[in-house]
């Protein structure tokens, strides 16, 4: 970082010289001095993660005339309670202040004052985390407070990403595949009507020296506890080399790696942006992935392994680390009567080690589908238990009815205003069909094979997978090639297999264990109507 500072004002100091001959307005000496004051509204970080690169340790300001030029830069003292303040020059004239929060300044050079701070600030890159903003002082800065009582909302460099996973793999950690750095501020370098850099708070920017780095096992964090952060990144239009989650875990006691697509419902590939936070849930891990982390990377993502949440979740800013809002469905689809649409929801505050409920903070609220007639005609909280009533419309002739609620605790604590939701997607429509049939014939002989095909349409919920599906048969068992669990269904022995895929006949095999074995064995699929499969001699 110190080679980089060490370049820029040279650099800045030629491109000036190298402009148009016309003379620059003066820049006035700083004076006289006054002493302003503020407070911040900043990303906390997690216990899990403190520590020198993950605190707030300094504050610096850049002072700009209202042409962007800068005047001066001013380090700042905290007071231990929240306040900073700084030495700065008052003046009635207008004034930019860029706050910016981690930088190591050294190498700082007074040559940079006069010069423009779209091209100072868009120049510096950084492999740690800072914070900036920048705020606008059209009547100048004359008075100790010129931000008033409003907090200075600060603005983290970095992505926070979580996950969780519910079955299926042990000893879980998890790191990104990203950018190895980013910028200070956010900018647009091509916005129109202008001739050079634009501040920009919805811009994603990304250095040009930025380079993607492959994480090393000492980047992985334990999914228990762990958030992992980095650099904002275009990732939907990244290309086939784009950003992803990679997990370590142990599945049937194996080390094993898995490449996670950041997609949302629409299977399409999502930013990665500063000051948000991204949560990832697998309620369920289905088969073995890679032997390494290049391996993991290099492949087709591995989403379909995997049981994900219907969306990845984004949250409008970085949570502090201890507040968590859950959810215990992500995805409801109802087609019988008897099935209900409630869920439970849950939000937690950290105090020390351990987690405490605080569900009188939630609401919920409805939200439609485009495209789709609603699903739910009323949602309510149990403020106490957090059990979620759904009241459903009936199920529908043919076709589909869809709903979003929305769990949100919204509310501010004093120190910094609290903004998490989840949404949980309804479905209510008849049930799906599905086939299942016998290719070829079954010898009349104890022990001979038959093949079977099995095939979930390509339109059912991929957020439903994996799926079990329960053959119900009294003449075969499932062959060795294809080995499946054991039920009891209305006194029959039932096989269960757990499908993943849709859209897909999947090959099985089964053996009779009589000579006649003849029958119609019965296919059953949760959200599906019951298949008759006749097996013939």
């Amino acid at each position: 970082m110190k080679k980089l500072l060490s370049y820029i004002p040279l650099l800045l100091l030629a491109m000036a010289q190298g402009c148009s001959s016309g003379e620059e307005p003066a820049v006035q000496p700083p004076s006289p001095q006054g002493a302003i004051s503020f407070t911040i509204r900043a990303p906390q970080i997690p216990p899990s993660r403190s520590g020198g690169d993950f605190t707030i340790n300094r504050i610096d300001l850049l002072v700009c005339d209202d042409a962007e030029r800068i005047l001066e830069k001013a380090s700042t003292v905290h007071n231990g309670s929240g306040t900073y303040t700084a030495q700065v020059t008052y003046s009635n004239d207008p004034r930019i202040v860029h706050f910016i929060a981690n930088y190591d300044w050294t190498g700082w050079n007074d040559e940079l004052i006069g010069k423009d701070a779209r091209e100072a600030l868009a120049g510096i890159s950084t492999t740690q985390f800072t914070a900036w903003k920048r705020i606008e002082l059209s009547g100048g800065i004359t008075q100790q407070q010129p931000f008033g009582d409003t907090p200075v909302e600060m603005i983290c460099n970095m992505a926070k990403f979580t996950l969780s996973v519910q079955s299926g793999l042990e000893n879980v950690s998890f790191a990104i595949y990203n950018y190895d750095r980013g910028t200070i501020a956010t900018f647009n370098p091509r916005a129109e009507g202008t001739d050079g850099h634009v501040f920009d708070e919805n811009a994603i920017t990304v250095p040009a020296d930025a380079e993607l780095k492959v994480p090393s096992l000492s980047d992985f964090q334990p999914m228990t506890g762990g958030a992992v952060f980095t650099f904002e990144r275009d990732n939907a239009s990244a290309g086939n080399d784009y950003s992803c989650m990679i997990v370590k875990g142990e599945f049937s006691g194996q080390t094993t790696y898995y490449k996670i697509d950041i997609v949302n419902t629409d299977e399409e590939r999502q930013d990665i942006r500063r000051n948000n936070s991204y949560h990832i849930n697998v309620s369920n891990v289905t088969n073995i992935g890679h032997p390494d982390i290049e391996s993991a990377i290099a492949s087709a993502a591995d989403n379909t392994n995997f049981s994900l949440d219907p969306s990845l979740e984004v949250f409008p800013s970085i949570t502090d680390g201890i507040r968590k809002l859950e959810v215990d469905k992500n995805f409801i689809v109802v087609t019988e009567p008897s099935q209900s649409g409630n869920f439970t929801a849950t939000y937690s505050v950290r105090s020390g080690e351990s987690w405490g409920t605080d569900n009188e903070k939630m609401s919920v609220s409805l939200k439609p589908v485009e495209g789709y007639e609603a699903a739910v005609s009323n949602a309510v909280i149990n403020s106490s238990t957090g059990h979620v009533s759904v009241t459903l419309h009936s199920i529908p002739g043919s076709g589909e009815l869809r709903s979003k609620i929305v769990v949100q605790v919204e509310y501010d604590d004093g120190i910094t205003p609290v903004r998490l939701y989840r949404s949980v997607t309804v479905v209510v429509r008849p049930n799906f069909t599905f086939q299942a049939w016998q290719v070829g014939t079954v010898p009349a002989t104890q022990g001979a094979t038959m093949h079977a095909r099995v095939m979930l349409p390509g339109t059912f919920p991929k957020e439903l997978l994996p799926l079990e599906v329960r053959f119900k048969t009294a003449n075969f068992f499932p062959a060795p090639a294809n080995p499946m669990r054991l039920t009891i269904i209305d006194q029959t022995p039932a096989y269960i297999y757990t499908i993943t895929e849709r859209g897909v006949a999947i090959p099985l095999e089964f053996l009779s264990n009589r000579a006649v074995s003849a029958e119609t064995m019965v296919v059953m699929i949760d959200y599906c109507t019951p298949v008759n499969m006749p097996v013939s001699n």
